[in-house]
């Protein structure tokens, strides 16, 4: 691991090349799974996205609204693999819970 990757990057590496065609991830409401492969390519890619689409940099803060899944916590693993701070919001919440949050 080099001084600049953090060790959440290196540790979603190693077990794409170590357990490659091993499952990660299984999403128990509809059975969709990802392999740790997988799961790699999809956090390397939207982070990629999150950075060149959005600007999104190191110290940056990234609020997700949305119901829990894979690609929730794939935007948790991109946000962290570019240094981001990521929180959450469950989408249940109103407008006036999200607007305290926000503030």
């Amino acid at each position: 691991m080099s001084p600049q990757e953090p060790l959440l990057v290196d540790w979603l590496a190693h077990h794409a090349r170590a357990r490659a065609s091993q499952i990660a991830l299984i999403e128990l409401p509809d059975g969709r799974w990802f392999t740790w492969a997988q799961l790699f390519d999809r956090v390397t890619r939207l982070a990629g996205a999150l950075r060149d689409r959005h600007g999104l940099r190191e110290g940056d803060r990234v609020m997700l609204i949305a119901r829990d899944s894979i690609d929730s916590f794939e935007v948790l693993l991109a946000a962290w693999r570019l240094g981001a701070t990521f929180l959450p919001v469950r989408a249940w919440l109103g407008a006036p819970e999200v607007g305290e949050i926000v503030v």
